[in-house]
């Protein structure tokens, strides 16, 4: 399908945040924007949105964390979670190992 040019204007920080993020992800800037936004087109459920707000937000300023936020989305979307009670038992179990190192 051909694409349609669009022109836009973002302020200077927003402008920078995708000349990194573009650079990072070895995209051109169109590209990259043209991901981005069928990232958002494609957001489902509310949820999901605050996910994806999140990772907006972290995007910009720590690109691990974004990595971190990607992987935990695709192991809860398989039901890969972990229960509280074993998460705090397994927190205090590791607590508890550098106490006594």
């Amino acid at each position: 399908m051909p694409h349609k040019r669009i022109t836009m204007t973002l302020p200077p920080e927003l402008f920078e945040a995708v000349e990194v993020a573009a650079e990072r992800e070895h995209r051109n800037r169109s590209e990259f924007i043209r991901v981005a936004l069928l990232r958002y087109l494609k957001r489902p459920s509310l949820p999901a949105r605050l996910l994806d707000e999140i990772e907006d937000y972290f995007e910009l300023n720590d690109p691990e964390a974004v990595r971190d936020i990607e992987i935990s989305t695709q192991e809860i979307r398989q039901g890969k979670v972990a229960d509280a009670e074993d998460l705090s038992r397994e927190l205090q179990a590791l607590a508890a190992g550098q106490e006594q190192a």
